[in-house]
């Protein structure tokens, strides 16, 4: 596992006086089209994620007059376009991207190692480009962490007699976490329909528990065949399966947002969590906090997504487009852009804003932070990229779910076609 460090205890203040000049420095002059102009492609699955980024645009052009930047979103997190927009060169002057599209697509865009100046790197977590870089020279950086967590219903809890752990040092085992997920599904009648399940998550979080019992993800540790049939993998998928299939504690809906809206409907005592963003998309009424990921067997792990965005090679104006990123990377920006419930910070300064305004509503906000050194590399950084997201999460994962495959049946079918690839690509690393 990779350790770099917990926002709250090892940086530095950054040097505010001088990055704030450098911020708001007027940009260059108008060319003969007229003012200079910022063309930003992102995607994000809610109203409040477009405010966030229009009203970074707002702040930017404030800072720097005469400068316009357009916003354009492509709604529902729609990976895929902003890939095609990238690929064919129509994707204006900063793009975000998929995690999985970082080893692809890194050479459309410039290297940033000015961007990351002394001053940005001693507040700045150093995932937030290390996670992405691929070559010598950063190019990407993610704007804010999302780690993923677990939620759960306070209120739900407390009817149940289930005491959820407050530290990672605490985590339940996967038989505590199984045997509160029975308590904690409710079925009155017996009908086999409860009225409130022990879970509401997306399959996608078994990819985690494949992780937690000391393996190092689909590939084996030089990354050279796949290692997705092994016991321990094997076993942690089919586990996570029959919650649904055979122990009934979790819904049929396998979709997130269906997941999510069981949960803030208070059917479900759990669901997963995405590093902050549950301020703007849980119902306020559901009395609700965060715990610490359970470990499948040897310890809890975390992935932080993140969705980079960088300056690409066709930019029109990259000096400024780099202000821009730079910009981003500020405090103030940073604040900005946890408060419109986009992620948390990757800056350690605007950190410390965000756990003031988290502990009015939740009890343990800390754990947010303190999952940012419990992460794992899932291994998407390779030349599979997408690819391996499209056919192992979204098709064969998706059937050892809905119980129409085993888990040994569907990894088997995942190896024979990833060792294809290995053999292709060479090495994955």
């Amino acid at each position: 596992m990779k350790s770099r460090g917990v926002h709250l205890r090892g940086f530095a203040g950054l040097a505010a006086v001088g990055l704030v000049a450098a911020l708001t420095a007027c940009a260059s002059a108008a060319d003969e089209n007229g003012p200079p102009k910022l063309v930003v492609n992102v995607t994000t699955q809610t109203p409040e994620g477009t405010e966030a980024w229009e009203l970074t645009a707002t702040a930017f052009e404030k800072a720097n007059p005469g400068v316009e930047v357009d916003i354009i979103v492509v709604p529902d997190q729609n990976w895929g376009k902003l890939r095609l927009q990238v690929q064919q060169d129509t994707a204006g002057d900063l793009s975000q991207i998929s995690d999985d599209d970082a080893f692809n697509l890194s050479p459309a865009f410039l290297a940033i190692d000015d961007v990351l100046t002394d001053e940005v790197r001693e507040d700045v977590d150093p995932y937030a480009w290390e996670g992405f870089q691929v070559g010598p020279s950063p190019r990407l950086v993610t704007p804010v962490f999302r780690p993923t967590t677990i939620i759960y219903n306070k209120t739900l809890f407390a009817e149940a007699g289930v005491e959820a752990p407050t530290s990672f040092e605490d985590a339940w085992s996967w038989d505590e976490f199984t045997a509160a997920l029975e308590k904690l599904t409710v079925d009155e009648d017996g009908d086999g329909n409860p009225e409130v399940y022990g879970m509401s998550a997306p399959f996608s979080l078994a990819q985690l528990f494949s992780y937690s019992n000391g393996g190092s993800g689909p590939y084996n540790a030089d990354m050279t065949s796949c290692r997705m049939t092994d016991d321990d993998v094997v076993e942690a998928y089919q586990s996570f399966a029959d919650l649904r299939l055979v122990d009934k504690v979790m819904p049929l809906d396998v979709e997130s947002s269906d997941t999510r809206r069981i949960f803030s409907e208070g059917r479900a005592a759990i669901t997963m969590g995405t590093g902050g963003t549950e301020l703007s998309v849980i119902d306020p009424a559901i009395d609700w906090d965060i715990m610490p990921m359970p470990a499948f067997k040897t310890e809890s792990v975390t992935v932080s997504n993140g969705n980079p965005i960088g300056v690409l090679k066709t930019s029109k104006n990259p000096e400024l487009a780099k202000k821009f990123l730079s910009f981003i990377l500020a405090p103030e920006t940073q604040e900005l852009l946890f408060d419109s419930g986009l992620g948390l910070p990757v800056s350690a300064s605007a950190a410390e804003a965000a756990v003031e305004t988290l502990q009015s509503e939740i009890g343990h906000p800390e754990l947010y932070f303190q999952a940012l050194d419990q992460r794992v590399d899932l291994h998407t950084l390779n030349a599979l990229g997408d690819e391996f997201i499209e056919r192992f999460v979204r098709v064969s994962a998706r059937e050892i779910f809905l119980g129409q495959r085993t888990a040994e049946e569907a990894m088997a079918e995942q190896c024979e076609a990833f060792n294809v690839q290995i053999e292709r690509f060479g090495p994955l690393e």
